[in-house]
């Protein structure tokens, strides 16, 4: 995980496969933070996977397949998410 600079905005991933909870949390968050909003959790995995800076990820437990359980696993599967909070929302 980078360390964060005085004026540096985090970088949260939300996955939700509710657009109104997505739009809600993107409007709440993204005030303070650069907010990455996704409703698969493949495409949340492929974002992780090219590089893109995380700082934290929230996710939505209940979601078709894969549910935020089996993305969370993928997740810690991966050596640059060593670090990197994951919410369960």
């Amino acid at each position: 995980m980078k360390p964060l600079l005085v004026g540096d905005r985090a970088d949260v991933l939300v996955l939700d496969d509710q657009i109104e909870t997505l739009q809600m949390l993107v409007g709440l968050l993204g005030v303070n933070y650069t907010v990455h909003p996704f409703t698969q959790g493949p495409d949340l995995l492929d974002y992780v996977q090219s590089g893109q800076p995380v700082d934290l990820v929230m996710l939505d437990v209940v979601m078709p397949a894969p549910d935020g359980f089996e993305v969370c696993r993928q997740l810690h599967a991966l050596p640059e998410m060593e670090e990197v909070p994951i919410i369960f929302m």
